[in-house]
């Protein structure tokens, strides 16, 4: 069956290929775990998207659309936080299992993560510095 446009936009097949698949999963929970993680990375790129076109926002002094960038920067980060209690719920075994997968793997090397820890220092502030002054 040919994709919908919805399906061709959003590139579902290519997104949905992203997870292991049933049969290669180490247990149950770990579905739960890479898409909770997938989604995080996702969230991250979107707020540093976002914090950027709010740094180009206060620069040209659009007051109004910059705050509700980052109110919309706030929201994802809810979002960010609220799904953590989904983590929450995985079995301490699934989750030793999906552990001993990682190796020595570890949230603090996601990408986006390190992008958050280093956008406010080095892009947000110096833009809201000068727009302040």
């Amino acid at each position: 069956m040919a994709l919908t446009e919805y399906e061709k936009y959003i590139r579902t097949e290519e997104l949905l290929s992203l997870q292991k698949s049933a049969d290669t999963l180490t247990c149950h929970d770990e579905m739960q775990f890479q898409i909770v993680h997938q989604a995080h990375e996702l969230y991250m790129k979107l707020i540093a998207h976002e914090l950027g076109f709010f740094c180009e926002l206060i620069g040209a002094k659009e007051v109004a659309r910059a705050q509700t960038t980052l109110r919309r920067v706030t929201m994802c980060q809810r979002l960010l936080l609220s799904s953590l209690d989904l983590i929450d719920t995985l079995a301490p075994s699934d989750y030793m299992t999906i552990r001993t997968g990682l190796g020595r793997g570890s949230g603090q090397e996601s990408p986006g993560f390190r992008t958050m820890l280093r956008l406010p220092g080095e892009t947000v502030w110096p833009a809201f510095d000068a727009f302040l002054r």
